[in-house]
């Protein structure tokens, strides 16, 4: 069965992180709290939205004991961890410069927008300076090639030795 805790490995670290900024609970043992929610959840074929709050509660006493702290009771209620859990709670946390937060997708966007304008008119400028380029070219190559056969019909003509006159005797009988 495919593991979505897997592939989004996200959604748990973000369990984890949201234990340590809102409760203060220690991150390693957010991590391994998440970590055998995710073992849990691969063995049972369970999805984020579907796992049962009461597993976690006890999942998190035994990651309190592994690090031996003191029992607590998991200090987010149901509503809260499944928040976390969703998609769109990992969206709206991740601040920052390249996140998915809507703000900075946007601001993103609107940048990558800018530089497709800006590389647009210099691919035009560019064009159309070569084209500029090619019809001066070719200008020069008919100026060149306009000289060249002026001066061979010239020279042509100069060395060419004059035609006699026809004479009487030269003219066909018939």
């Amino acid at each position: 069965m495919l593991c979505v805790w897997c592939i989004k490995d996200g959604v748990f670290t973000e369990l984890a992180e949201a234990l340590q900024k809102e409760h203060q609970i220690p991150f390693r043992v957010g991590h391994s709290f998440a970590s055998a929610i995710v073992t849990e959840a691969r063995a049972n074929g369970f999805k984020p939205k579907d796992f049962p709050y009461a597993k976690a509660a006890e999942l998190y006493t035994k990651a309190l004991q592994k690090y031996k702290l003191p029992d607590a009771k998991l200090p987010i209620n149901e509503a809260h961890f499944r928040e976390v859990l969703s998609p769109e709670f990992m969206v709206k946390t991740r601040m920052g410069t390249g996140g998915p937060q809507p703000a900075e997708v946007e601001r993103m966007l609107t940048e990558s927008n800018k530089r497709l304008s800006d590389d647009k008119a210099w691919m035009q400028s560019t064009r159309d300076k070569l084209m500029q380029a090619d019809q001066n070219l070719d200008e020069a190559f008919t100026k060149l090639k306009n000289s060249a056969d002026t001066q061979s019909d010239n020279q042509s003509t100069e060395s060419m030795p004059a035609k006699p006159a026809a004479s009487s005797k030269d003219k066909p009988k018939g």
